[in-house]
């Protein structure tokens, strides 16, 4: 995950960037030209819940900077602040980032490799667990893991009733999941409508706001799959939900006040193999790409309605390359500063995946559609 370019930074810290693995750690590096990277910060999770005495690693799958969170010092005016979010398991962390004077380690659970000067410190601003969607507040609760943490005086309970809350009620897992914790999958937050989605092990979706209250879980009646992952439009009007079944769920979001209505407008069929699961999904524009484990990248109609049984297209079929991650750059010369004439438009669709990934990571393909913009223009 890239840091955003308007985060309020300078010098060595002028690009950011975070990363994770399945050991628990999230380790922050800073570059300021983009070529050498320097590791600033560490986050140990398993460090962090070691109270809850679990016997592997807590698992890491969100990570997201944010500079927009609403419902922290809210105010007429739009709200700034740098807040780097992470999962551990069944929790959500929200860490605010900020440059200060370090001249001991304050936390055994959290590392700089830097002593006596201006560096990187993460303090926690809150944290939400996640317990069973019928429990108390659908299940979400505002909670710390640092003393740093927020303190909470509603809805908040200690490490017992969370540990109780997770008894007699459905294992997600089986016997892989004794503790029966509802894992966080997937969590992104959207600018434009100020909600976090996070998709649970247990196959719902829940829509939280800024205070950590959720506002609408999202569930699909009679469907035994979990949610992989998720993807927000621009606008925070639309949701592309992937199902580990190999569906996928277009749903809109009307915004009224604090009323939050999830509707379903189409359930996408027919471009993947059917039982294989999706990894994720992006909007682009009027289109959806959608790719998974199938080796399949399937474009979209976003305005989709009801049952869809074929995409518009199918753009990679390869059982081979399973796809783990798919992004789209794009430059348009049209837009650019310098006016500079000789440039042209470039975009591309960068493909994470396959099955030969070794100790220096996974492969990754670049695919070339520039042509494609082209010659879209021309019929446009």
């Amino acid at each position: 995950t890239w840091g955003d370019f308007s985060l309020n930074r300078t010098g060595v810290h002028k690009f950011i960037l975070a990363s994770s693995g399945a050991d628990g750690v999230v380790k922050l590096w800073a570059s300021a030209d983009a070529t050498d990277w320097t590791c600033l910060y560490t986050i140990e999770h398993s460090i962090l819940l070691k109270e809850f005495k679990r016997e592997d690693p807590p698992q890491v799958y969100a990570l997201q900077f944010i500079n927009h969170w609403k419902g922290i010092a809210q105010s007429e005016f739009p709200v700034r602040n740098n807040i780097l979010i992470t999962s551990s398991d069944d929790f959500i962390h929200l860490w605010e980032i900020g440059e200060v004077e370090i001249k001991t380690s304050e936390n055994i659970s959290i590392k700089n490799d830097y002593q006596g000067i201006q560096v990187i410190r993460l303090v926690e601003v809150m944290s939400m667990n996640f317990t069973c969607l019928d429990d108390f507040g659908f299940g979400v609760t505002v909670t710390n893991v640092t003393t740093a943490g927020l303190k909470t005086t509603t809805g908040e309970r200690d490490r017992s009733e969370l540990n109780n809350a997770k008894r007699h009620k459905q294992n997600f897992g089986g016997e892989r999941n004794p503790q029966n914790i509802i894992y966080v999958f997937d969590a992104s937050y959207n600018a434009a409508n100020g909600l976090l989605g996070v998709a649970l092990s247990d196959g719902s979706l829940r829509l939280i706001n800024g205070r950590g209250i959720c506002v609408s879980p999202i569930t699909l009646p009679g469907n035994y799959s979990h949610f992989t992952s998720f993807s927000w439009d621009l606008a925070g009007k639309h949701l592309a939900i992937c199902v580990s079944s190999g569906a996928l769920v277009l749903l809109s979001i009307e915004l009224n006040g604090s009323s939050v209505k999830p509707r379903c407008n189409a359930v996408l069929n027919g471009g993947h193999i059917q039982g294989r699961p999706l990894f994720g999904a992006a909007f682009c524009d009027e289109l959806v790409l959608s790719w998974g484990v199938d080796g399949r990248l399937c474009l979209w109609d976003s305005k989709s309605n009801g049952n869809v049984v074929a995409p518009i297209s199918i753009l990679l079929a390869n059982p081979a390359y399973p796809l783990f991650t798919v992004d789209i750059f794009h430059f348009d010369p049209s837009n650019s500063e310098d006016n500079d004439s000789s440039k042209k438009f470039q975009a591309s669709i960068a493909c994470g995946g396959g099955q030969n990934g070794g100790f220096i990571g996974i492969p990754i393909q670049l695919h070339d559609i520039s042509h494609t913009h082209m010659v879209k223009q021309k019929n446009a």
